[in-house]
């Protein structure tokens, strides 16, 4: 007697379930082929399911990316209030526009302004009695068009005498004088109340302009951005031996490039001389560090829109600011919106000057210059 196989052949057994022999009449090779088939439409779903799953990803993020913009442009819109009025030279005040040298102004409520300060500090905290708490050492203020992604930064002296809010060590007001505008962030609590003092000076300063956002960064930042753009390459108006972050000496010299590292880029904007001028001509090296830095971030982007957010992120544990994601990437929109470049113009308040009562510089406006600043960076002609 024959014994029957424990197994079915081979060639069975590699069959799908689907296929049995015993339904195709010993057909095998029609069977194969039905499985291919069925194989492959299992396959073609599983394709068009992976797909699918992606394209909801993709979907997910550029309605997020959407989301953070919109966003951003509701906060600060909102955040632009009726401007109050102002007053200055060659003016005149009317309820809806402003003649200023015989040209009609309207106001423009779709510029956007940022202040940004570099406080003289390690560290930003509130751990120091107010009146200590640091002062602004660098003034910027960046103005963005959102209707058409003008972009203007005007670098404001820290020794521009204006409007500031003094308080007691225990917070209480007590007057507000005309006083180096650097000092008002020295009259908080050297985190928020300090920038918000500071925002009050810098909108007395132009003449009642609306300044509600702000960036507020340590010295450990200045290396940390540095860093992320790879570095900066400057060449230097002078020559002088400075000391590093870390306790080096190194020297820079006139007309001769330097690459600034996340090292040597603080000593490098931050030392001044003794000269009643020594602020100014420290601001002036720094506007062109920025110039350099900013097309450095203009490339950056290119590849990268979200490089913006990233700088914020890795620097948030350096810095104090009511910007956030949402209107960070609304800027970055707007900024990059109608050009492939950032396309940044450079400003400067200007004015006279001088030394005051207490032995230490002083910088008085230029009421004229001043008021053509306020009317191109904030007003339109109507």
């Amino acid at each position: 007697m024959t014994n029957q196989p424990n197994e079915e052949p081979s060639s069975w057994h590699e069959e799908s379930d689907d296929c049995l022999p015993r339904d195709t009449g010993g057909k095998t090779g029609e069977c194969r082929k039905e499985n291919c088939r069925r194989q492959k439409g299992r396959k073609h779903k599983w394709v068009i399911r992976i797909l699918g799953i992606i394209a909801v990803i993709i979907a997910v993020a550029v309605l997020s990316v959407i989301c953070m913009v919109y966003i951003g442009q509701w906060y600060m819109r909102s955040q632009t209030p009726t401007l109050d009025p102002i007053g200055g030279s060659n003016t005149e005040v009317y309820d809806d526009a402003i003649v200023y040298k015989g040209t009609r102004y309207s106001y423009n409520d779709r510029v956007v302004s940022i202040l940004c300060i570099g406080v003289d500090r390690q560290s930003l905290d509130n751990s120091a009695p107010i009146g200590k708490a640091g002062q602004a050492d660098a003034l910027f203020l960046i103005t963005v068009d959102t209707s058409n992604g003008r972009t203007v930064i005007t670098a404001i002296p820290r020794d521009t005498i204006t409007g500031v809010d003094l308080y007691t060590t225990e917070g209480m007001f007590i007057k507000t004088e005309n006083r180096q505008i650097c000092l008002a962030y020295a009259n908080g609590d050297g985190t928020v109340t300090s920038c918000e003092n500071t925002l009050k000076s810098a909108s007395r300063l132009f003449r009642g302009i609306p300044i509600n956002q702000y960036v507020c960064i340590d010295l450990q930042a200045v290396g940390n951005i540095n860093d992320l753009v790879g570095g900066v390459d400057v060449v230097p108006s002078q020559t002088q031996k400075l000391v590093d972050t870390n306790g080096r000496i190194f020297y820079i010299y006139e007309g001769q490039t330097i690459h600034l590292t996340k090292d040597t880029a603080l000593p490098y904007l931050r030392f001044r001389g003794t000269e009643t001028e020594a602020s100014y001509v420290r601001m002036e090296r720094q506007i062109d560090y920025m110039k350099i830095i900013g097309a450095l971030v203009s490339q950056k982007v290119k590849n990268d829109l979200t490089f913006p957010v990233k700088m914020y992120r890795s620097v948030s544990g350096q810095m104090v600011s009511n910007l956030d994601v949402t209107r960070i990437s609304y800027l970055t929109s707007v900024m990059f919106s109608r050009r492939n470049d950032l396309a940044v113009t450079y400003r400067k308040l200007e004015g006279t000057l001088s030394v005051g009562e207490d032995g230490y510089a002083e910088l008085t406006p230029d009421e004229d210059k001043l008021m053509d600043l306020i009317m191109d960076l904030f007003y339109t002609p109507v």
